[in-house]
């Protein structure tokens, strides 16, 4: 059985809990650049940024400039994602985070490193839910903002 895009977030929304974890923020060294998207994710978090207030804007943006080196020791250096508040350790686009990131700690591959997630979803709804991902245009939140800048060009929602 084949599911288009939306009947996949349909069907994750019942496989997964997708609120915000209890503080946790053990899986941000595991937030890194290269981080893959759709063309419907990347639209999300443009609307998602564009309708953030002055403030929250403000923040945003102070958070993208923010370094995103890190140090793992032994020579060890990863660049990690641009939206990670390297401050909180937080995600700024939780709420329309790409279908990646709403997978870790729930596929086994991706394990919760605190173990909180005590059943992640089956392997085959995993892989049936992938598979369909796979068959979308996807990029880079880098080579998207190539593509359609995040910042420019949105619709601001606040005028």
């Amino acid at each position: 059985m084949s599911l288009d895009h939306r009947s996949l977030a349909i069907r994750l929304n019942g496989l997964i809990r997708l609120e915000v974890c209890n503080g946790c923020t053990q899986c941000s060294l595991r937030c890194a650049a290269g981080t893959q998207a759709s063309r419907e994710e990347w639209e999300a978090i443009r609307r998602y940024v564009a309708q953030l207030s002055a403030s929250e804007r403000e923040a945003f943006e102070q958070t993208l400039k923010q370094s995103k080196q890190q140090s793992l020791g032994d020579g060890i250096e990863v660049t990690l994602c641009r939206f990670l508040d390297r401050k909180t350790n937080l995600c700024t686009i939780y709420p329309v985070r790409p279908l990646v990131c709403r997978l870790m700690g729930h596929v086994e591959w991706l394990p919760c490193p605190i173990h909180k997630i005590e059943h992640p979803m089956p392997r085959a709804a995993a892989l049936e839910i992938l598979e369909v991902y796979a068959q979308t245009e996807r990029h880079s939140f880098e080579e998207w903002e190539q593509i359609a800048p995040l910042l420019d060009g949105v619709a601001d929602s606040r005028t």
